[in-house]
């Protein structure tokens, strides 16, 4: 019987010396999310990983860009790294974060929503961001009103608290970061959709969402 226990303890001891440490570095590598210092494509990333409550590094650099673009996949920002695997393009990233956070929808079908709906919003957003002529501006204000109707459709068949239903999710993080925006560049027909400005405040409103953006560094985009 002694023979056994000493032997049992002189695994244990191994066991705990060596492995212990190094499971211990594993663990304090926390994951980096790289972007200028801005809110831009990184927020809804951030807005998800305030809710998941996710320890992270928020690194946001200058100067440093120049060195660093040749180390990114695709030469750009943001780019997010996990387990030593740089993964690039804003969406790839926060619809991870979103599928390993729970904030995905919890059926197939929802998840696909959250696509959808985060698919058409890039769609019309993305003019709206590069509306610099009379004309690009103009063509902007005439489709805006239908558009944001449209996803105000989506909202109310939904139950009118989240994209989904009653659940935060992707959808309604990326229409945080984005759609305040047309309040500054196109009020008037931001102001025709007044259930959406309500669906941001609801998300801005979130306990830890809330905490992060008080906390957040100040930006101009």
């Amino acid at each position: 019987g002694s023979e056994t226990n000493t032997q049992f303890e002189s695994i244990s001891e191994s066991s705990i010396q060596t492995p212990l440490s190094h499971f211990v570095k594993m663990s304090t590598s926390k994951p980096v999310l790289t972007y200028f210092a801005g809110r831009g494509r990184a927020e809804p990333t951030r807005l998800l990983l305030a809710e998941a409550g996710a320890d992270y590094e928020d690194r946001r650099i200058g100067q440093e860009w120049g060195a660093f673009k040749e180390k990114t996949p695709f030469g750009q920002m943001p780019v997010y790294e996990e387990g030593g695997v740089m993964i690039a393009e804003s969406m790839a990233i926060a619809r991870y974060v979103a599928r390993k956070h729970g904030l995905y929808g919890k059926t197939e079908i929802q998840g696909a929503q959250h696509d959808m709906i985060v698919d058409f919003m890039h769609a019309f957003m993305n003019p709206v961001f590069s509306a610099k002529t009379d004309e690009a501006k103009a063509k902007v204000k005439a489709d805006l009103p239908r558009q944001l109707g449209q996803l105000t459709a989506i909202l109310k068949a939904n139950g009118g608290e989240y994209f989904t239903g009653s659940e935060f999710g992707f959808s309604d993080a990326v229409a945080q970061a984005y759609l305040p925006a047309l309040n500054g560049l196109f009020p008037e027909e931001a102001n025709t959709a007044p259930e959406l400005k309500a669906l941001c405040d609801r998300v801005a409103a979130r306990p830890k969402i809330a905490a992060w953006i008080k906390a957040r560094p100040e930006s101009a985009f």
